[in-house]
């Protein structure tokens, strides 16, 4: 399959949160066949950037979120978008998948997946529009919780998709979970620990 045949944008962004730099590359066409959907390519580009028996908590443990080919289309129950990172409640490599329009905007944006990198110097939020990321000062969201913290970043950002973690997040609680949209779970077994110890409160995509 090519990949400008159908679904796939073949752009990853990557996110280094110790500098604040981001860029967009392409992955290789094969990996189109070779890891079919946003769960395949996302686990190869997990093995990419994580190096064994990095903590859960530790920055050098990546987060990686994809979008398969039929996110954002009209394909029934094609919402879901894939997280893969070492979860500190098991240990383990693992992946979660949500609903809601995380997604979609990630498509739409021309992405289908996003790596975090590193930990941000101090709290921040994550935005994302048209392909390009900012890191934005996030300590007035700190300690908000999830409700709270997605409605202030949908009224700064109209018609944007939330992914927000609460305190519980913040505070590395290893069953902590992050939310997408105020609705949808993502990552049983404690993903939000992970933002949390990588300084980041929340990823705004639009």
């Amino acid at each position: 399959m090519r990949l400008k045949e159908g679904g796939y944008t073949g752009r990853v962004l990557t996110i280094d949160l110790v500098s604040g730099e981001a860029f967009s590359s392409g992955y290789p066409e094969e990996y189109v066949d070779l890891y079919l959907g946003g769960f395949g390519v996302n686990n190869r580009l997990f093995l990419e950037h994580y190096r064994p028996g990095t903590d859960p908590l530790d920055p050098g443990n990546p987060v990686i979120l994809g979008a398969g080919p039929f996110v954002g289309t009209r394909v029934p129950g094609s919402s879901r978008v894939m997280a893969n990172a070492r979860v500190p409640l098991t240990g383990a490599v693992a992946s979660a998948s949500g609903s809601m329009g995380l997604g979609a905007h990630m498509k739409w944006s021309g992405l289908d997946h996003v790596v975090l990198l590193g930990k941000a110097p101090s709290p921040v939020h994550i935005y994302i529009e048209d392909g390009r990321a900012e890191l934005v000062p996030a300590s007035s969201l700190w300690g908000k919780g999830i409700l709270k913290t997605t409605r202030a970043l949908r009224e700064a950002y109209p018609g944007s998709s939330v992914l927000a973690i609460g305190p519980a997040g913040e505070n590395l609680v290893h069953l902590s979970l992050a939310i997408i949209d105020a609705c949808a779970t993502l990552g049983r077994g404690g993903l939000a620990a992970v933002f949390g110890s990588k300084n980041v409160k929340a990823l705004v995509v639009k």
